[in-house]
This record gives C-alpha cells, structure tokens and sequence, in this order.
C-alpha cells in the first residue's frame, strides 16, 4: 500500500529526510502526544506496519512517514510508542504548537490519511483502488480502467463584512465556539457559485446583512475541517449595503447556524486582538486561523485599498 513520490528534479536524492527515518501514528484524526509534544516511533512506516496505509509527509525542514493505525491491533500501538505517559489528542488541538511546520504536515497527513479510508473503493463502479504517487492519488487497477481519483478540498468563503461607513465590521459565533470568541462568517461555496458571490450569499442568509460587493483576498489551507476533510478557506472582504445592516440570526424565526452576530467597532477589535480564550470579554480566532489576519488587517486599515475599490 505504499507508493513512492515521483522524483524531483536531480532524483530522489533531492527529497530531504533526517539521518534517523522516523513514523508517526495516526488513528481516527488523532495523534499521540507526550510532554505536549508528538510521539515519533524510530523507522520506516512500511516496514513497521506493512499492512497499514502509510505516506510521506513534510517539507525541506520536516519529512517523515505517517501511517494510519486506525486497524492495529492495540497491542502492536503500544509497542512501537513505548512511552510513558502517552495520550491520544485531536490533531487540530495542536494548532499553533509545535516546530515550524511540523504541525501543518501532521494535519495535512491527517486529512489525507482519512480520505484514504473514504476511497477504498471506487464510487463508479466498485471496484478496489490502491494509492499512488506516495499516496497523493489513488488509483483503480489498468484492468478496471486505471481511472485516477484525487483527494477532496473543499472550498470555504469566509468573509469579513465592513459596514457601509467603513467603521464597523459584522462578526458571528456559533453555540460550539469557545466561550467569548467571535469570528468573520464563512460557508461552503456551492456548484456553479464564485467565490464572491459565495461569501455574500452566506453572510445574507446567516445574518440577513445585504452585501453591496465583495473582493477575495487571501486564501489558507484548513486541512482539519469537517469530518477531517481537507478544506481551502478563500478570506473575501465586503461591504454592506447603507440599506441592509440590520441583523437577524433567526432565519425567520427558525434557530440559525449562528448564536449571535453584531457589529463591532475597529477600537473593540483592536482590544479583542490583544485577549485570548483565557481572558473576560470577547476575543478573536488564534493568529493559525486566517480569520485572525483578516480582522487584524481591517483593524489596523490595512484592507482600506481593497475596500475602496468596491465602491
């Protein structure tokens, strides 16, 4: 089950690894973790576990072998970790720890690692697939037709909405947040839709606002959203309709997708940027969100260019 990357450019000597191969472990999205930080086992993934999903993940600066232990037996788990005081976290619990990208591979593997388990089989015609290209693709048998099938990214607009006079921008919560954290509204962009008009369509129908216009300008990878598939989260800013600011989360009286919404001055956001989750009063994502930076950006006048042009 294991495919090797095709070469770079000078040949497989180009792909950087450490003197020492090491494996992680994944399990149903999660990671093992120790002193709060991960559990590595010394080896190559395809030889410790030959029979489990196993592919490279990384970049110049980390590179190691991740393989999916979801169907090891428990026994076999705790003999390649050997070490004390191991726990099973949630990937996406380490956001923002970590080294320097080693976090973002290990998510990245996560969600790859998930999708695998989602494309045994061919949804055409049934028919079993095997992973290539290091497990980037997978693939049926020439004798079944040799048809590719490529992972799943789902686009995300997410969208931070300035009011009509420019002082003020529209932030959400949902009932599953983090307790005082407020972020920009997003939602999936559907079949045939832009992203703009995604980001307009999701902000009308989570908070009633009426978008005048909208203009994307930065994009980030969330490769742990929904049911760990990967998703690709287009950041847009809009502004408002002088006309259509009022807020409603009721949907017409039925419960929305959202708890509250408001508006809240650039001062606010400015002291919300400065609190975190262990702070009293409203605060805002963690700086790993691209939610983050685009409310910092607004915040600090940054995006006043980009807005100018939509008017």
């Amino acid at each position: 089950m294991w495919g090797a990357f095709t070469d770079p450019p000078g040949g497989a000597a180009g792909w950087p690894r450490q003197t020492m191969s090491l494996t992680l472990l994944v399990a149903h999205g999660k990671v093992p973790c120790a002193d709060g930080k991960l559990v590595y086992v010394r080896g190559r993934g395809a030889s410790l576990a030959p029979a489990a999903m196993c592919i490279p993940i990384g970049s110049a600066a980390f590179l190691v072998d991740a393989v999916d232990a979801s169907s090891l037996p428990q026994q076999t788990i705790d003999a390649l970790l050997d070490t004390p005081h191991c726990e099973w976290r949630p990937c996406r619990s380490l956001l923002g720890h970590g080294e320097p990208g080693e976090i973002e591979a290990v998510a990245r593997a996560v969600s790859l690692l998930s999708w695998h388990r989602e494309n045994l089989y061919s949804g055409l015609n049934g028919e079993r697939t095997e992973a290539v290209e290091g497990g980037r693709r997978r693939a049926q048998p020439a004798s079944a037709g040799g048809r590719t099938i490529y992972p799943r990214v789902d686009p995300v607009a997410i969208c931070l909405v300035v009011s009509a006079d420019g002082e003020r921008c529209l932030l959400g919560r949902q009932k599953n947040y983090p307790s005082g954290m407020w972020t920009c509204i997003s939602g999936f962009v559907e079949h045939g839709e832009s992203v703009e008009a995604a980001a307009m369509r999701e902000v009308a129908e989570e908070t009633a606002v009426v978008c005048a216009a909208a203009a994307l300008v930065a994009s980030q990878p969330w490769p742990l959203g929904r049911g760990l598939h990967c998703e690709l989260m287009l950041a847009c800013v809009a502004t408002a309709a002088p006309e259509g600011e009022a807020i409603d989360v009721t949907q017409g009286g039925a419960p929305g997708e959202l708890e509250a919404a408001r508006w809240f001055t650039r001062a606010e956001v400015q002291e919300m940027a400065r609190r975190s989750a262990a702070d009293d009063g409203p605060w805002l994502p963690p700086p790993f969100a691209i939610a983050h930076h685009l409310i910092d950006r607004w915040a600090k006048g940054l995006l006043a260019p980009t807005l100018a042009s939509l008017s």
